[in-house]
């Protein structure tokens, strides 16, 4: 039996690859540690029980992780991250022509400015959202009134 319980975590691994859940890898843990029991010889009733809390109780501990790490809006670990960044204007920035280009923590990125207006070189920015592979950017007002 523990042949097919081996079988069964490979075929739960492979279904945990092409999906996106991140469920089916616990029971496919909990189906190596029954696969485990049965070598040892230990009942067939008792190494589903085994299966069943086990999958639970590791589905129900590891949740708040995994949605953590699966939700882009709890975790902003994407192209949203940089929103509310502070950068520098690298190719002026003209709305009209859809030029322009800052560069923000080490990347360049292609920009807009937020309400229509050039922007030069060395203009210091801050990004308001991302649309599309663009950043919408406002310029910095100094203490002093400048850009």
């Amino acid at each position: 039996m523990w042949m097919k319980w081996l079988i069964l975590a490979g075929l739960l691994f492979v279904g945990e690859i092409v999906t996106t859940g991140f469920i089916l890898f616990w029971f496919g843990v909990a189906a190596v540690i029954a696969a485990i029991l049965s070598f040892v010889g230990v009942n067939l009733y008792i190494q589903g029980i085994v299966f069943v809390l086990v999958a639970a109780v590791l589905i129900v501990f590891t949740r708040p992780l995994t949605k953590a790490l699966i939700n882009p809006k709890d975790n902003p670990s994407n192209v949203f991250a940089i929103v509310g960044k502070k950068g520098t204007v690298m190719q002026e920035i003209n709305n009209i022509q859809g030029l322009g280009q800052v560069k923000i923590s080490g990347e360049v990125w292609s920009a807009q400015s937020e309400d229509g207006s050039d922007l030069p070189v060395d203009t210091q920015v801050e990004v308001l959202r991302v649309e599309g592979v663009r950043v919408i950017v406002r310029p910095i007002i100094t203490k002093e009134g400048q850009e």
